[in-house]
């Protein structure tokens, strides 16, 4: 019974860790709602940490008269290969570590949207403190990617990239009306890697057999 309250204390304490954090997040500060619509614009991450990609968080928004309009959303992650500007402006030295498509999204018009899409599937590892390339790239051209404040987790620079128009200051670096303009809104959830899991449940398993194992005092 005692081994087993230790068990329980032990996997209480590593259990904080199993959680998804966040390497990179500019989502959860405020937005003035601008875009580059019509345009597809990939912004610069710098995660704070590495470890399984989880999720992928990620905001727009859509110009027009109605409700709302139906886009799909390609999503693009990719890792940069040492020169510091995206595939497209360096000839393709960049290693691609995500892709997939949000298939018929509804996006309501005239706000601002936050969406989610599920990485797990694909096993993408993020490297510790690694420049990553993000993108979501809409069907419908009325709609476009929201910027945000400066990201609370993770950094950024005060530009963007375009495939069209090449490199491109943030809305808020000529604006100073603009303060919550200054990142696209992205969200990088990880959780640790399996073989963080392995060490941790080996953990689990080991301490109670080496506690058992010492010898007990003599009391009197």
């Amino acid at each position: 019974m005692r081994n087993l309250r230790r068990i329980a204390m032990f996997m209480l304490a590593i259990t904080p860790s199993l959680n998804a954090g966040a390497v990179y997040d500019s989502l959860s500060g405020d937005t003035d709602g601008r875009s580059f619509p019509g345009d597809v614009i990939i912004d610069d991450l710098h995660v704070t940490s590495g470890g399984l990609l989880s999720t992928i968080d990620f905001a727009v928004t859509a110009g027009g008269i109605g409700g709302s309009v139906t886009s799909d959303l390609v999503v693009g992650l990719a890792l940069d290969g040492g020169n510091g500007v995206p595939d497209f402006a360096d000839g393709g030295d960049d290693a691609p570590l995500f892709f997939n498509i949000l298939s018929g999204a509804s996006v309501p018009i005239g706000t601002v949207t936050e969406m989610s899409m599920d990485a797990s599937f694909a096993f993408v590892t993020i490297p510790d403190n690694a420049l990553l390339w993000a993108s979501v790239q809409p069907s419908n051209p009325s709609v476009a990617q929201a910027f945000y404040g400066a990201p609370v987790v993770g950094s950024t620079d005060a530009t963007v990239w375009s495939p069209i128009n090449g490199q491109l200051d943030v809305p808020g670096s000529n604006d100073p009306s603009l303060q919550n303009s200054d990142a696209l809104g992205f969200r990088l959830n990880v959780v640790p890697e399996p073989a963080s899991l392995v060490l941790l449940i080996v953990g689990g398993l080991v301490l109670p057999r080496r506690l058992q194992g010492r010898p007990r005092a003599n009391k009197g």
